[in-house]
């Protein structure tokens, strides 16, 4: 009866030790850090519908837009605004949140 237990705490340590060397593993190869990123441009505060986005708003002390950098596969680079140029003389024709990044279908020329 003692070898059976003897074996079994021999397997569970195995077992332990697997898996902690397993998950240490997987820590080292995700990291952030690794992955690519892309500068979008988000609203600072909400935005309401048909509203005009004119050059000023993009001035440093008007606080309108700023710039935020997340993982490029958490957005479609094709159609999520990465410069001013894509946002000058538009107006939304959806209301705009705080901290998201602006999809080009939600803005259309004046």
């Amino acid at each position: 009866m003692k070898k059976v237990y003897l074996i079994a705490v021999v397997f569970a340590l195995i077992a332990g030790f697997a898996t902690y060397f397993f998950a240490s593993e997987i820590d080292k190869k995700t990291t952030i850090k690794d992955a690519d990123t892309v500068e979008v441009i988000v609203p600072v505060n909400d935005m309401s519908q048909n509203s005009s986005i004119t050059e000023e708003m993009f001035a440093e002390d008007a606080g309108v837009f700023t710039k935020k950098t997340v993982v490029a596969a958490d957005v479609n680079t094709e159609t999520v605004v990465t410069k001013q140029d894509q946002l000058i003389g538009k107006v939304t024709i959806d209301p705009l949140y705080a901290g998201e990044p602006i999809n080009i279908k939600r803005i259309e020329d004046l």
